[in-house]
């Protein structure tokens, strides 16, 4: 109840204040879900994000083992095994490792954009009531202040990923680390 009180008083703020307009008569509600269920549902949101990393390692040569020379037949066994190892293993290492990764992220997250990753469009923003609670006790806090600040830092982040050009380009600028990871 109370984030469905916040969320218009919010959105008449962040408009006031940036000048970003919430437009086509759309509102956004504040979702409270668990630490669990954001985690589940940043690794939906960020799906595409890493169903471009697994394409970027899919597509990486396989490295040729040291020492090893293109004729050895022995060598080329060993080298069509590990290319085979790497294009399994690596897609399921990634998943592990984003999991193991948003799992932790959830422990800390106060809302949806911890990290600022685009998500699929929604009208529902997440906020981890748990980790807002947590936060303004470790830091002395009114709580409901605290709670108003996460509801206006996730619209903001919103609005301005609500800019196409703007979620182009931060999606390019993720893409090139990628693979720019992935050449080091």
């Amino acid at each position: 109840i109370k984030l469905e009180e916040l969320a218009r008083v919010v959105e008449l703020h962040v408009e006031g204040k940036t000048g970003l307009s919430i437009g086509d008569g759309q509102s956004y509600s504040f979702v409270p879900v668990g630490r669990g269920a954001w985690a589940n549902r940043a690794l939906d949101g960020w799906r595409p994000l890493l169903e471009r990393m697994v394409g970027v390692i899919e597509a990486a040569p396989t490295p040729t083992p040291e020492g090893a020379s293109d004729s050895d037949e022995i060598s080329d066994g060993l080298q069509a095994l590990l290319g085979k190892f790497a294009s399994t293993m690596g897609p399921i290492m990634l998943g592990l490792q984003f999991g193991s990764a948003a799992g932790h992220l959830a422990r800390q997250a106060l809302g949806q954009y911890a990290l600022i990753v685009p998500w699929p469009k929604s009208n529902e923003l997440l906020v981890v009531p748990e980790n807002v609670a947590a936060f303004a006790a470790d830091w002395s806090l009114p709580e409901d202040a605290t709670l108003l600040w996460v509801c206006a830092h996730e619209l903001t982040v919103q609005l301005v990923l609500d800019r196409p050009h703007v979620t182009v380009r931060l999606n390019q600028l993720l893409e090139a680390a990628v693979v720019e990871s992935m050449a080091a």
